[in-house]
């Protein structure tokens, strides 16, 4: 699959007449050689993931090996409801806050598009997903054009937080 840029994506999900979303899931059918079910079905099972891995992150004892990390996204939940912020807001840091404290404790995580930004998309998606009473389904099909999007930003910049800095993981997802 090669994404050059968004505009390049966008022309040739039009010229298909297809979702940018049903787009990638075409092209990794064939780069991969899977079924379309096959294809869903990874992509359903990251989404999952990243829901097991905001629920792991939020256990009030949580603690990562060093003891330096753990236990903010619990307390973090605790103040949802009261907050100047609004709710959605601290809800999705909360939850960007615990897929990445499961990923400090060694827990299982998507790395999208790094493991040092890995609590953003997911905090993302899953509050939109609750907010907006999102379907399961829209939000696999987040995920596939949220993957056109990082691979546009892989070609034309970087992702890798050893060569751009956090700004670059974090910016990307």
């Amino acid at each position: 699959m090669k994404y050059d840029s968004l505009r390049a994506l966008v022309n040739r999900a039009r010229e298909a007449n297809v979702k940018i979303s049903e787009l990638v899931i075409r092209d990794e059918m064939e780069e991969m050689g899977y079924t379309y079910e096959d294809t869903y079905e990874r992509m359903r099972n990251s989404l999952r993931v990243m829901q097991e891995s905001e629920v792991s992150g939020m256990e009030r004892g949580l603690r990562s090996a060093s003891g330096l990390t753990g236990g903010d996204a619990w307390k973090m939940s605790q103040r949802i409801g009261r907050n100047l912020m609004g709710d959605a807001f601290v809800t999705a840091l909360t939850r960007a806050i615990a897929v990445s404290e499961t990923n400090a404790c060694m827990g299982r995580i998507v790395a999208a598009p790094t493991a040092g930004s890995c609590g953003i998309l997911p905090a993302c998606l899953l509050t939109v997903m609750e907010d907006c009473g999102g379907a399961e389904d829209d939000a696999v099909k987040a995920l596939f054009t949220a993957s056109a999007v990082g691979m546009v930003i892989a070609r034309n910049a970087t992702i890798a937080g050893a060569e751009g800095g956090c700004q670059a993981e974090c910016g990307a997802a």
